[in-house]
């Protein structure tokens, strides 16, 4: 009898299938230790990190693209609507980056109402009372409000008065006098004038508690009630600028928009606008009307179109550029002239007269009021010594020339487009 261990039969087919295993097991080790190892030969590279999802894609800031020649010279006519390549564009309008915007929907109102506030230019551009007493550091006390009249008298800051109707979007603004309700009327005027403009019947008047502007809207309102069928005046808190929204927006929207068009000007004459120069108020005038002539609402109208039933057809030119336009044809002025003398003249463009759709110029005379514009070359639309001579503004359009007032401060001044001259063709 053999007593020898007897030793279990190991099948012969299961042998390639453990060496197989044990083989790929082996290679899979080999990979994983090569990989760990950081084999610089088999490591992923960043382009497929980043087809893999593992690195996060940035944002770029949008890049302005500049236009033609052609576009520009029509976008500095207007500065309307904003343009991210125009420089004075973004230098006075541009709000910083956005992270979101709350769209607010359009309130309906049953009565008409029309907005009334004052605001001031300051060295630093426009601002309302409040922020005016922030920036000259002032409490809003009696002692604050007789420094601000100091100033005012000082010709350090301008007092403006802004009327706007919450409907339409249609707003006015001017330059006024002394605070209140003054000799010559002229504030009271310019709101007649503006609620005649737009039509209505019935309006409710709203402004702040201010003692000055209840003063003024007391006349005004009286003044109102023998064309209109109702006149109701409504108020906010003494000095809440929160409770008087509408009226805001309609300051900031305009201070945007002056603020572009001053800077453009300075650009073309070289030299720094005092706030006290009567082309300043003539400046915030033809800002308000732009725009009323090309800003446009929710509904694709603008205030002139939802007021007048029509678009604006007249022709723009860049404000404060020398202009041409023919003289009449009638009347005292054409028979003084006779019918051999010249019939256009030149003058500095300031804007429209809304009440009779007429172009503004000014002239060594005055202003003078025309329904035609011609505009020059480029290299003579700008005339320094013509604007720095203009001293007629809104409230007074007849006045002698002061030839001491200067512009001191120099700005860069803007080189003109380079046109390309185009070959003749031979026919």
């Amino acid at each position: 009898m053999n007593n020898s261990p007897v030793r279990p039969s190991i099948s012969t087919q299961r042998k390639p299938i453990l060496a197989g295993a044990v083989e790929e097991t082996a290679a899979s080790e080999v990979q994983k230790d090569e990989v760990l190892a950081g084999d610089e030969n088999d490591a992923p590279d960043e382009e497929d990190l980043q087809q893999e999802g593992n690195i996060e894609k940035v944002k770029l800031a949008p890049s302005p693209v500049l236009p033609t020649d052609k576009e520009i010279e029509e976008h500095n006519i207007t500065h309307w609507p904003f343009r991210s390549w125009c420089k004075w564009c973004v230098l006075s309008r541009a709000l910083g980056e956005q992270r979101g915007r709350a769209r607010q929907d359009e309130v309906e109102h049953s009565v008409l109402i029309i907005g009334m506030d004052y605001f001031y230019l300051t060295s630093e551009g426009v601002n309302g009372w409040s922020e005016m007493l922030k920036f000259l550091e002032l409490e809003d006390d009696a002692r604050g409000h007789a420094r601000v009249q100091q100033l005012m008298d000082d010709k350090e800051i301008v007092k403006c008065l802004i009327v706007c109707d919450y409907t339409s979007k249609a707003v006015f603004a001017t330059v006024i006098g002394q605070k209140g309700h003054d000799d010559e009327e002229y504030s009271v005027n310019f709101i007649l004038e503006a609620i005649k403009w737009l039509g209505y019947s019935t309006i409710i008047v709203k402004s702040d508690n201010e003692p000055a502007m209840l003063k003024l809207v007391k006349v005004a309102v009286q003044r109102l009630r023998v064309s209109l069928e109702t006149v109701r005046e409504e108020h906010s808190k003494e000095y809440d600028s929160k409770a008087h929204g509408g009226t805001e927006t309609r300051i900031r929207s305009v201070r945007m928009l002056f603020r572009t068009l001053r800077s453009y000007l300075e650009s073309q004459i070289g030299k720094k606008i005092p706030i006290f120069h009567p082309i300043l108020a003539w400046l915030l005038s033809y800002t308000a009307t732009l725009q009323n002539i090309v800003a446009r609402g929710s509904d694709g109208r603008t205030p002139w179109s939802t007021i007048k039933g029509r678009q604006f057809n007249g022709r723009l030119a860049a404000f404060g550029e020398m202009c041409r336009w023919k003289l009449p044809n009638k009347g005292p002025a054409a028979r003084n002239r006779g019918n051999m003398e010249v019939q256009s003249e030149e003058g500095i463009f300031l804007g429209i007269n809304w009440n009779v759709n007429e172009y503004l110029y000014a002239t060594a005379e005055g202003i003078q009021g025309s329904r035609s514009l011609t505009r020059v070359p480029f290299e003579q639309r700008w005339s320094l010594e013509a604007i720095s001579a203009i001293a007629a503004t809104p409230w007074q359009l007849k006045v002698p020339r002061d030839p001491e007032v200067i512009f001191p401060q120099d700005v860069p001044k803007e080189a003109p487009p380079r046109h390309e001259i185009l070959p003749v063709r031979r026919l």
